[in-house]
């Protein structure tokens, strides 16, 4: 649809993906997250955790799958700074 060929929309994501979103460092502040995971067919997967009230990115990370020995370490490394939120939201 996009005219681009298969090569080319890798190509874009790949570049996209390399592109570091600012990150809220100071994880005191957020009491509310939405956590959400984004595929690209068999190239992996982007974790991303959101401020909730401000829809800032606080974190993410890049993995092959949404699994939980995927995201484990992500999260107690979350956790390891103080990300302490009240809710969260899928």
């Amino acid at each position: 649809m996009s005219g681009y060929s298969a090569y080319e929309i890798k190509c874009i994501k790949n570049y996209w993906l390399g592109q570091t979103p600012q990150e809220d460092i100071d994880y005191s502040k957020v009491r509310y997250v939405i956590y959400d995971a984004t595929y690209f067919h068999k190239d992996g997967c982007l974790l991303n955790l959101m401020n909730a009230i401000d829809h800032k990115i606080i974190a993410h990370t890049y993995v092959q799958n949404e699994s939980f020995e995927e995201s484990y370490d992500w999260f107690n490394n979350l956790k390891n700074h103080e990300v302490d939120p009240i809710s969260r939201t899928e």
